[in-house]
């Protein structure tokens, strides 16, 4: 059974993808939803580059390294929630609980040099995964208790053994 600030962190994070997530500054265009945001970021990285000629980021490694990082925030996200449930892969569990919240302010900066703000989409996207990563998961289970999970578990393994014999 998973917790309920997950669920609600995850319900936010998902109702995020289908609000304005960005507006441009100087009021030309449409505010962009979640999904859209998030598709080219983590898509454009993988079609152009730096040093693609006449690409969108020409001579512009540092913008490139800010959308590829601000693409690869979802599918973290993602890989936490699956092995945090599972409760598989502890190390990665604790490390993604770190590394995604830095990369967040990747995003910031392809605002500053696209010219655009942040709308209402992008502050539940943060508040959402920010849920997601620091509620617990499953009420029963605590990644940062998980090996003293196990050492109860070999521990009831021998005892049943012992039983048995």
């Amino acid at each position: 059974m998973t917790s309920r600030l997950f669920n609600i962190g995850f319900l936010i994070y998902l109702i995020s993808f289908f609000l304005a997530a960005i507006g441009h500054s100087d009021g030309i265009g449409r505010p962009a939803p979640g999904y859209y945001c998030a598709f080219t970021a983590l898509v454009l990285p993988w079609t152009a580059t730096p040093i693609s000629h006449g690409g969108p980021f020409e001579n512009r490694f540092f913008e490139y390294l800010a959308v590829f990082i601000s693409g690869m925030v979802n599918p973290f996200v993602f890989v936490y929630s699956i092995l945090a449930f599972r409760g598989r892969n502890l190390r990665l569990v604790k490390a993604l609980r770190v590394i995604v919240p830095l990369m967040i302010p990747f995003s910031w900066v392809i605002f500053h040099y696209e010219f655009y703000y942040p709308r209402e989409g992008h502050f539940l996207w943060i508040a959402g995964i920010l849920l997601i990563l620091f509620s617990p998961v499953n009420q029963n289970f605590r990644p940062e208790h998980s090996h003293l999970l196990r050492q109860n578990k070999s521990a009831r393994e021998e005892n049943s053994s012992r039983a048995l014999k």
